[in-house]
């Protein structure tokens, strides 16, 4: 029964076959398809959203007052360019004070690793070969001849004064008072001949101090420089300089600038030695004249103060002052005898002094220790990290472009405080190209691979369809509700299109294609036991004819072979019942 209405419907694509079984009638409703011959492709598809080719959040790295804002939305910025700015006075300071500590920790470890001076060593010496003169006088009695000549005639004196109070006369009244007139005229002359050789001696010192000083700072500012040029073969007063463009590089001495920067050097080396030799001599010069002074007033007055006695033992003597005349004899014979030996007492604190002089030198001409060096290397490091640290807050007070791009967000304006919040300063996106995103299933995964183009639909721009390339597939995947998915980038071809971040996007990565091949639609295609089948109508009757099958797209397949272009095949409806008479109709 089948058959014969079968037979009868042939004047169109659709056909229908009805049963009537119990009252009741099942519709099955067929459409037939051409074979013909066309292109082919299958593709993978997914969604996403059109996105930049790389953007970033820009926010200051350290805090600080904003002073100027560059930077407009939707304005195009080269890369390098400026795009806001904190007031940097108090950084820059920072980074002037690190440079200075840098300077003085490197001129520190420098000096010692070179070791001591030559004017160091002299003067040590000098020290200790006046502490062994003074322990040979204390052992030896070795004093200059004019202490003991001193001495002795201060002996004499003595006992002459004890003779003429033990028998005066009219002579040694006159003498006596003759010696008190020129004790006193003696010690005013000593005073201020003294006072004012010692006046002029520290005042030659203290300017000799002050030219060292000044020679040392020439010195340490010559030694830096030079040591700059070594390094670096640029100017340390002028590191850098603009060229013609407008460019910053480096600015790079000549040999003739670089022998004047040496000669500088060498003579700022040779100014220091020259003043420091001229402070020891000055040292030593003002040392003496207040030596001679502590020396000389004490003697005078006490020349003053015998004569004085002496005159007063002649014109009235006494009992105390004949004993007073013979203690003075038995302390200046005390004086010549320690003159020419010295006591134990002394002899100890001179070997005392030469020790502590000997000491000094021997530290001296050490080496440095480890521990030295160590910490001296310790005290630059710390300056020269202090020193990146405040360039690089000096640095962060800057917003720069890192790439070219459009400004696509500003959060700041001049006088904000810049802080560590989550907002953004500055947004900058990189417009020159875009992409598009997209979730592939694990099951697809294999039929990707980089190179391979793509078709882009987007909302925004409805009928037209974008050129693009799958450029990049994500090693890893991520799983969620037990589907596993990987990530996959389609680059987009430049166009005419005025693109936009966050468009969203249909995606068709194209895995294969195929030109002139025969095409049947896929619901045609019946998989059997004995392999892919097809229902070829040929007049009123319907054929099973097995078929080879090829590429498989998304609504068509391709045919190796068992069909002709042309042929009719059945693709099968959707089954209907309609009417009846209840269950068991």
């Amino acid at each position: 029964m089948a058959t014969r209405l079968w037979g009868r419907i042939t004047g169109g694509l659709l056909t229908a076959t009805v049963l009537v079984a119990c009252g009741g009638t099942t519709t099955t409703a067929t459409t037939t398809a051409t074979v013909r011959r066309g292109d082919l492709t299958q593709s993978v598809s997914g969604s996403g959203q059109v996105k930049p080719l790389q953007d970033i959040n820009l926010s200051f790295g350290t805090a600080g007052t904003i002073a100027q804002v560059i930077a407009r939305e939707g304005q195009h910025v080269e890369q390098g360019a400026k795009l806001a700015a904190l007031e940097t006075s108090d950084l820059d300071q920072q980074v002037l004070q690190a440079e200075a500590n840098l300077k003085s920790t490197q001129a520190a470890l420098t000096t010692l690793k070179a070791g001591p001076k030559e004017t160091d060593l002299r003067t040590a010496e000098a020290q200790l070969r006046a502490a062994q003169a003074q322990l040979n006088q204390a052992l030896k009695g070795n004093a200059r001849g004019t202490d003991v000549a001193s001495a002795q005639a201060q002996l004499r004196a003595a006992q002459a004064d004890l003779a003429a109070l033990q028998n005066p006369t009219s002579a040694d009244l006159s003498a006596a008072q003759l010696r008190v007139t020129q004790a006193q005229t003696n010690l005013q002359s000593i005073r201020d001949n003294d006072s004012a050789a010692k006046t002029r001696a520290e005042s030659d010192m203290n300017r000799a101090a002050a030219s060292l000083t000044q020679a040392q700072s020439r010195y340490s500012t010559a030694l830096q420089n030079w040591q700059h040029v070594q390094e670096t073969g640029t100017d340390p007063v002028q590191p850098t300089r603009t060229n013609a463009q407008g460019k910053s590089i480096p600015n790079t001495l000549n040999d003739a600038q670089r022998q004047q920067y040496y000669d500088a050097f060498v003579q700022a080396e040779a100014a220091m030695h020259s003043a420091e030799e001229a402070l020891r001599q000055a040292q030593v010069t003002y040392d003496n004249a207040r030596q001679k002074e502590a020396a000389d007033i004490p003697l005078a007055e006490a020349q003053l103060a015998d004569a004085q006695r002496q005159l007063d033992s002649l014109t009235s003597p006494t009992p105390q002052k004949l004993a007073a005349a013979e203690a003075k004899v038995a302390q200046a014979r005390a004086q010549l005898t320690q003159l020419l030996g010295g006591t134990k007492n002394d002899a100890a604190i001179a070997q005392a002094t030469v020790e502590q002089r000997q000491a000094a030198l021997d530290a001296l001409k050490a080496p440095p220790t480890e521990s030295n060096l160590a910490q001296a290397e310790a005290n630059v490091a710390q300056a020269s990290a202090n020193l990146a640290k405040a360039r690089l807050n000096r640095t962060h007070a800057e917003l720069v472009a890192p790439f070219a791009g459009t400004i696509a967000t500003v959060n700041i304006k001049p006088g904000d405080n810049a802080g560590s919040g989550a907002t953004p300063a500055i947004v900058l996106v990189d417009d020159s190209t875009f992409h598009v995103d997209v979730n592939i299933s694990e099951a697809d995964l294999g039929k990707l691979k980089t190179g391979q183009a793509a078709e882009v639909e987007l909302d925004a721009l409805p009928g037209q369809t974008l050129a693009g390339t799958l450029d990049y597939i994500a090693p890893t995947g991520t799983t969620e509700q037990n589907v596993t998915t990987y990530l996959v980038r389609v680059s987009l071809k430049p166009g005419q299109q005025q693109l936009r971040v966050g468009l969203s996007a249909a995606v068709s990565i194209i895995i294969d294609k195929r030109s002139g091949v025969l095409l049947v639609p896929s619901g045609a295609v019946r998989e059997t036991d004995s392999g892919p089948q097809v229902e070829v109508k040929s007049g009123n009757n319907t054929t099973l004819t097995p078929v080879k099958i090829g590429l498989i797209g998304d609504s068509e397949t391709e045919v190796l072979s068992g069909l002709q272009e042309g042929d009719q095949v059945i693709l099968p409806g959707p089954r209907q019942r309609t009417g009846g008479f209840g269950p068991g109709g």
